[in-house]
Order: structure tokens, then C-alpha cells, then sequence
């Protein structure tokens, strides 16, 4: 396993999840990585002018931010895998654009991006302003010619791709399939996560001498969503470390490879 960040080790995550032992080992080795970043502030390699890759340094607060709150609902005593997961699906939304922004070798590729994303901006909030006016609500007129002119003068501009299409570019679609779909389906409330916890088939009777679930922890679950989290961030860590020089990502390296190696064996997830 070349970084501990790789497909290899998301399949060695779900192996891992059910282990309360390997549980208790990631907590503390996600909470050393974030108590190191927290304590040793990074230096940024941005030129001035570059807006795509002096965005990538705001990605890099919240990108920490994000792991925190997952790892905060997920361990114990929370084990909240619900919340957590859609925490976690927006620090993948936060990795994919962020990098693939900043990644490009040379500037005007990375500015035309930062255009693309400036595009759908400003597109989305018209929307947002256009679609208040209609049902009555007062708009700030400034604003809302504002956005107006910023949408219509990128006309014919390519329109950002998508976080599927982000993050398999990046290389990156296993994370992609195991978080951001995961995340998806409880963030929009599908069939599958309005129903977990009901035993048996949806019936009349399903819910007689139930009380209704105010609290669902679900602890092997919350492992496998803070396992991610971890997989997801330390890829971050990794990718932006060129222009970031946080100087991080050898730590979060060698503790995940830690954890998939001390619990199992790492031949069987073919690592």
C-alpha cells in the first residue's frame, strides 16, 4: 500500500468497521492527526493572482473542520452514522473541487476552472434570488442585478463537471462510490435510509409496542463513516501538501497504514 489513502485501504476500512478495538486505535489516531494540524499552522506556496489554488488554502480549514465534526459524531458515545455520513459526503465535495481547481500544471488551465466554478456560482444564486422573487420574498435589487450581469457575461463558459466526474478524474472513484453515493442516500432521505431500523417488511403493525427512535447509534456503521472520513482527508492532506506545506501528510500516512495492518491481515483486502 503505497500512501494508506488508496482503494485498498476504503476495502480494508470495511473489513475493520465491526472491530471496537480497531474502533477505539482510529479515534485516537484521527484525533492526533487533527490535534497535529491544529497545532502546527501550515505555510501556503500560492502566487498571487493564482485564485484557484488560494481557494484550495480555505479548502484547507474546511476540510479540517469537517473531520472533526465526523469524528465527533461517530465515535462513542454518539456512534450518530447518519449525521456523520453526510458530514462526510460534504468533505468529499469539499476534497474533489477543491483539488481539481488547484491541481492543473499550469495557470491558465487552473483559471479557467476557477472560471467554471465562478459560472455555476453564479447561476445557482440567480437562481436562488430569481426563484425568492417569485414567491414574494424581498430581494436586495444591487444583489439581484449583480448576479444578473455576472451569470449573462459568462456565457458560453463549459459548465463545472460534476462530483462524480471531479473525483474520477482525480483518480479518486472509490471515494466517490463509498461515501459520496452512501452519503447521498441519507442526505436525501431515499427509501433505504427512511426505513433503517424497522424490523421485517413495512407493515400497519410494524411500529405496535414501539416508541418512537429518537436516538439511532449505530456503532459499526459510525466506524466505517469516521474510517472514510479518514481515507478522504488524509487523500486530501496528501494531494494539496505541494502547494499547502502543512508537512502532515507522512503522520496521517503512517497511522492509517498502522490501522489496516494491526487489525487483520492486509493480504486478504489484497493490499
Amino acid at each position: 500500500m503505497s500512501s494508506g489513502f488508496d482503494q485498498a485501504a476504503a476495502e480494508r476500512a470495511v473489513q475493520l468497521a465491526s472491530d471496537k478495538a480497531g474502533l477505539t486505535e482510529l479515534v485516537a489516531s484521527v484525533d492526533r492527526i487533527l490535534e497535529a494540524v491544529a497545532t502546527d499552522p501550515p505555510a501556503p506556496a500560492v502566487e498571487q493572482g493564482d485564485e484557484a489554488r488560494s481557494f484550495l488554502v480555505v479548502a484547507y480549514g474546511r476540510a479540517y473542520r469537517a473531520t472533526r465534526s465526523v469524528r465527533l459524531l461517530a465515535a462513542a458515545p454518539n456512534c450518530e452514522a447518519d449525521d456523520a455520513i453526510v458530514v462526510c459526503r460534504t468533505l468529499v465535495s469539499v476534497v474533489a473541487r477543491s483539488l481539481w481547481l488547484a491541481e492543473p500544471e499550469h495557470l491558465a488551465d487552473r483559471a479557467y476552472r476557477f472560471l467554471q466554478w465562478r459560472c455555476c456560482y453564479a447561476h445557482d444564486e440567480r437562481f436562488t434570488l430569481v426563484d425568492l422573487r417569485r414567491q414574494g420574498f424581498e430581494v436586495d435589487r444591487e444583489l439581484y442585478d449583480q448576479v444578473g450581469r455576472a451569470a449573462k457575461s459568462m456565457k458560453g463558459v463549459e459548465p463545472m463537471p460534476g462530483d462524480r466526474a471531479l473525483l474520477k478524474e482525480l483518480g479518486l472513484s472509490h471515494i466517490y462510490a463509498q461515501v459520496h453515493r452512501r452519503g447521498s442516500d441519507v442526505a436525501h432521505w431515499s427509501l433505504g435510509s427512511a426505513a433503517d431500523g424497522f424490523i421485517g417488511p413495512v407493515t400497519p403493525g410494524v411500529l405496535e409496542g414501539r416508541t418512537v427512535p429518537l436516538q439511532n447509534p449505530q456503532p459499526e456503521r459510525a466506524a466505517l463513516v469516521l474510517a472514510f472520513a479518514a481515507i478522504t482527508y488524509g487523500t486530501f492532506l496528501e494531494r494539496c501538501e505541494p502547494f499547502i506545506r502543512h508537512g502532515q501528510t507522512g503522520l496521517a500516512s503512517s497511522l492509517l497504514r498502522d490501522w489496516t495492518s494491526k487489525y487483520g491481515d492486509e493480504s486478504e483486502a489484497g493490499v
